[in-house]
């Protein structure tokens, strides 16, 4: 598997994810209104799942897997990342009870909720051990 390991490829595959995701996803939503519009949450859950099993920290081994309630190298990037996720979570909150695309918006809020709690829990359990834990 492809291990990540310098920032600025991290920063450059951040960039390309979003605008594939983004493009793929307003292409989505011209062709197919009502359903197009799950497949940026969807394109974006997969993208942000792929880049945290894929990069590397700079003191982590790059050959092993990390366990799978791993999702980054340091604690303080999961909760950054959690709270990213959060925020978009939250931010179309108050206009999704109009009617318009709520459950659309329900779906992406799962998923993006969901990926939020992994960083969390994985950050919590990060910053609660000592050292580097390579428990299953």
């Amino acid at each position: 598997m492809v291990r990540i390991v310098r920032n600025t490829t991290k920063v450059a595959v951040i960039t390309a994810a979003t605008v594939v995701v983004l493009l793929l996803g307003l292409q989505a939503e011209s062709l197919v209104t009502t359903s197009g519009a799950i497949v940026t949450p969807i394109l974006m859950t997969a993208a942000i799942v792929f880049m945290a099993r894929t990069f590397r920290g700079d003191d982590e081994p790059v050959a092993p897997p990390r366990p799978w309630w791993r999702a980054t190298a340091k604690p303080t990037s999961g909760f950054v990342v959690s709270a990213l996720l959060i925020s978009a979570v939250i931010r179309p909150f108050p206009s999704a009870w109009t009617g318009d695309g709520s459950t659309i918006w329900g779906l992406g809020g799962v998923l993006y909720f969901l990926t939020a709690l992994w960083f969390f829990i994985s950050a919590i359990r990060q910053s609660g051990s000592s050292s580097t834990p390579e428990d299953p």
